[in-house]
């Protein structure tokens, strides 16, 4: 989900409200309202929606003398956006903006955009933390429902994830602890307490890190890249572990063979020794 703060501006024609003899624009507040046609468009997609009303509602109606009105308000609008985030976090995600109207047809009220679009100019300012947004795509669109085709308008608004957070917070924490791991290799094997305690904590840092970042994403049903970075990680990091206690067993198996070697040596000095005494 995202959330957003806009202006939204709506404008028709309405020939009641014609007034060519006065030749000037008749602005009112939202007391008039209720006197007033408004479109009923309404956000199909929209988890919350909230209308500014400090100091005053937020909105305005502008009659022009041909009878056009310029409908503006304020709000806060929180959009449920179905995102992909198999390639979290080198992602790109597309996010609809949809509005429709919520009881007129298109045999009696129809929607488009406004001529110059301006709103689909991206401005530095729009730019989000964790997003930068790259495109905005406006669309026109029919709503097909069991009670009637309904009016609607959409865009897409086109996001790019800036990978700085999870470069410095992810990555090379997670490069820096599976160099950290092979340090073991140069460690005398013999000192056990040592290479133990580097692999031990390793291995625990990186589950660590790894279930603290899964922790911040929604559960999902496929695996996702950061999954598959974090599982190589700790594949790195365990195998250092395991070669560690395979170097142990044949370091152990070499010390026994070695030992095993010296004793047979010195049983046959002994008996060598042995016979020459009996010999005298």
């Amino acid at each position: 989900e995202y959330s957003m703060s806009m202006y939204f501006r709506q404008q028709w024609i309405d020939p009641r409200l014609s007034h060519y003899n006065w030749n000037r624009s008749i602005q009112t507040n939202y007391r008039r309202l209720d006197n007033i046609w408004v479109p009923d468009v309404f956000f199909p997609s929209a988890k919350t929606e909230k209308r500014h009303i400090i100091t005053i509602p937020n909105m305005f109606i502008r009659i022009e003398p041909d009878g056009t009105v310029i409908y503006s308000q304020r709000l806060s609008v929180t959009i449920a956006c179905l995102m992909d985030l198999r390639k979290f976090p080198l992602d790109a995600q597309t996010c609809s903006f949809r509005m429709e109207s919520y009881g007129y047809t298109t045999n009696e009220m129809y929607l488009e955009w406004s001529k110059d679009r301006k709103f689909t100019n991206v401005l530095p300012s729009t730019n989000i933390p964790d997003f930068e947004m790259t495109a905005i795509s406006a669309h026109d669109c029919t709503a097909n429902l069991q009670t009637g085709n309904f009016p609607c308008l959409y865009a897409n608004l086109q996001m790019q994830r800036q990978i700085g957070f999870y470069l410095t917070q992810t990555y090379v924490p997670s490069i820096l602890i599976v160099v950290l791991s092979w340090v073991s290799f140069w460690i005398d094997p013999t000192a056990i307490p040592a290479r133990i305690s580097v692999g031990l904590l390793t291995v625990l840092t990186i589950t660590t890190q790894s279930s603290g970042a899964r922790s911040q994403l929604p559960r999902v049903p496929y695996t996702k890249s950061i999954d598959v970075w974090m599982s190589a990680c700790l594949v790195f990091v365990f195998a250092a572990y395991v070669e560690y206690a395979f170097v142990t067993v044949l370091s152990r198996r070499h010390i026994k063979k070695k030992a095993d070697a010296c004793k047979d040596k010195a049983t046959h000095r002994e008996s060598i020794v042995s016979n020459m005494l009996h010999d005298v």
